[in-house]
């Protein structure tokens, strides 16, 4: 059934549903690079919101506003503890990953006479 030919529009970056507050943006550390519809764009982080019975994860451009695709998570208990879980998972697998590549480095820069390096990233705390 087609809308009435009155009834304007919704703006690309609209969503039938009001987003809920509080919206948390987690900014990468490296801006990432996407293809959008006009050619590539570069991403530097995600937006995190509430909008009725999901939760909408949306890409954000370096200034800091949110791109118009989405990925719409259901507001289910257990698939937001599941995807918590993989997410947990794959955190303690990158953490693992930084740490064979620091002692590889390091290595290789006390073969080479090289200064050492510094300290690990930080690990991301949800709360901030």
């Amino acid at each position: 059934m087609k809308p009435p030919k009155d009834t304007p529009p919704l703006p690309p970056s609209a969503s039938p549903w009001g987003e809920e507050e509080p919206v948390q943006q987690i900014p990468y550390p490296v801006l990432r690079r996407a293809l959008g519809k006009s050619g590539p764009v570069r991403i530097a982080g995600l937006e995190l919101s509430r909008a009725s019975d999901a939760v909408v994860l949306r890409p954000v451009n370096p200034r800091h506003h949110p791109l118009p695709q989405f990925i719409e998570v259901p507001w289910r208990p257990a698939v937001l503890r599941q995807l918590a879980r993989v997410l947990a998972d794959w955190a303690d697998q990158a953490d693992q990953e930084d740490a064979r590549l620091r002692r590889r480095l390091q290595a290789v820069g006390e073969r080479q006479g090289s200064p050492t390096l510094p300290a690990t990233r930080q690990a991301f705390s949800p709360s901030a």
